[in-house]
């Protein structure tokens, strides 16, 4: 951390969200001693107190709460809110579309300046015919499918990856894997989805289960050839609409120079279903009838 030793606060904030901190610096911030840390910085939390908060508001990934709190007390709880409000979709539990750029933004800077170069890739995820669900059972229904879905994605994420809503049912992980790894992510969780019911209220005393699907494209960010930094978002889309236009229910890579993408599936069009009740006598997946 000595390289930033008696910098300003205003260089370090820029550090930060350009992704070129010290990551001894960051994690010593997030996760150990967030005022030594600042001290070893050259800054004194308390002359530089709303330079602090800006700082640590612009962190990236899921900092100590509790230690935040118990160092900064009632800025660390105001820290705390403004990150959640500003990195959170309020709805899903996922994160928010800001979140996503900030740290897109981060992962590129520090990408190509790494002697690596380190690619990392976007799976961009939109939900089959998911109006047809707003339209017959109502928006609520919709948004505790919404729930849902990013619950069960989460639960099959790796370590270092995210999920955020990027509008409406359209959602976007970033995941620290290249094409083929991050191919196979996709092709999992497209599975699990669609084999998993959930469950639709529509009212104070109807439930039902419904089958969606997703559609899916993927692409990596290359260090070495994208020179914007929206290249890697709009192939990602790109295979996304190749996917949904190929039948939905698949998934589709870009970049297929870069990786083997012989194993991307397509399918028949494929509409959200309701499960019907399972037959206490029968040991199967229950059979499943048209919306």
């Amino acid at each position: 951390m000595s390289e930033h030793s008696g910098q300003q606060p205003g260089h370090l904030l820029r550090q930060i969200k350009e992704g070129t901190a010290d990551e001894r610096f960051e994690f010593g911030l997030k996760y150990e001693d967030p005022t030594a840390a600042l001290r070893v910085a050259g800054i004194d939390p308390e002359k530089h107190h709303a330079a602090v908060q800006r700082i640590l508001e612009a962190l990236p990934g899921d900092p100590d709460v509790e230690m935040l709190i118990e160092h900064f007390g009632a800025m660390g709880r105001a820290v705390v809110e403004e990150r959640k409000q500003n990195n959170e979709d309020s709805l899903t539990g996922a994160k928010s579309r800001r979140w996503f750029f900030k740290r897109l933004h981060g992962l590129q800077a520090k990408a190509r300046k790494e002697e690596e170069k380190r690619p990392f890739s976007l799976i961009m995820i939109d939900i089959d015919f998911f109006k047809k669900i707003n339209d017959k059972y109502g928006h609520q229904a919709g948004d505790y499918v919404l729930q849902q879905l990013v619950g069960l994605i989460k639960g099959a994420l790796r370590e270092g990856d995210e999920i955020a809503r990027y509008g409406g049912e359209e959602f976007v992980i970033i995941s620290m894997a290249k094409n083929g790894e991050a191919s196979g992510l996709a092709h999992r969780i497209r599975a699990l989805i669609e084999t998993t019911p959930l469950e639709i209220r529509y009212s104070q005393r109807e439930e039902k289960q419904v089958n969606i699907t997703i559609s899916m494209g993927v692409a990596s960010f290359y260090p070495h050839k994208d020179e914007e930094d929206m290249a890697v978002v709009t192939r990602a889309d790109v295979a996304l609409y190749a996917a949904k236009g190929a039948g939905r229910n698949t998934v589709k890579v870009a970049d297929e120079g870069e990786d083997d993408s012989s194993n991307v599936i397509v399918v028949e069009p494929y509409e959200p279903v309701e499960a019907k009740e399972p037959d206490p006598r029968a040991s199967s997946r229950p059979e499943k009838s048209s919306l």
